[in-house]
């Protein structure tokens, strides 16, 4: 049987490193939380816009300097996954220099692939993503094992890009009739 894909099939883990956020304790603990020194973004950040937005351009709020020691830097450019949560598997690029929480995993040192062509087959994973979650305290957790076990074809990059643009010229159309 032929595979659905003509590209090769790989690991999510072999072309990145899959990490996780970092929340600082006890949470909103005025010695981390409501400074600002950095954004800091959480699962209502991915998650809480359009799906056609492909890419995070504002976090709910900020750490202090402090705060951000005991957290997580993630960087423009980075594909974010929201991995715990009723909507977990979502995928964004993100817009900005931030600090994560734990309930998010970013592609670290990603190569071979365009990060919205990723965050583009992310997505399209994310039912399946739900159904193998395990499960937390009362909700869906995805760990960075599981994440970075995900196989995806894998196109050249310029072929990447191309589906890339044409998926986010039709998300763009889409935004323009709602």
């Amino acid at each position: 049987m032929r595979d659905a894909f003509p590209w090769p099939q790989i690991r999510l883990g072999e072309i990145c490193k899959v990490v996780r956020g970092g929340s600082p304790r006890p949470a909103g603990d005025p010695r981390y939380f409501g400074g600002d020194f950095i954004p800091w973004l959480t699962v209502a950040a991915i998650t809480n816009v359009s799906e056609s937005q492909t890419v995070i351009t504002d976090a709910v709020g900020f750490l202090t300097e402090e705060g951000s020691r005991r957290s997580r830097r993630f960087q423009p450019g980075m594909v974010v996954i929201a991995n715990s949560g009723w909507k977990c598997g979502v995928a964004k690029v993100l817009g900005f220099e931030c600090c994560g929480n734990d309930g998010i995993a970013a592609l670290e040192n990603l190569s071979a692939a365009d990060p919205v062509f990723l965050t583009y087959w992310i997505n399209s994973q994310t039912e399946r993503l739900r159904s193998q979650a395990a499960a937390g305290n009362e909700q869906p957790n995805l760990n960075t094992g599981r994440i970075a076990s995900l196989c995806l074809p894998l196109p050249h990059l310029r072929e990447q890009q191309a589906i890339a643009a044409a998926l986010s010229d039709a998300d763009g159309v889409v935004a323009g009739l709602e």
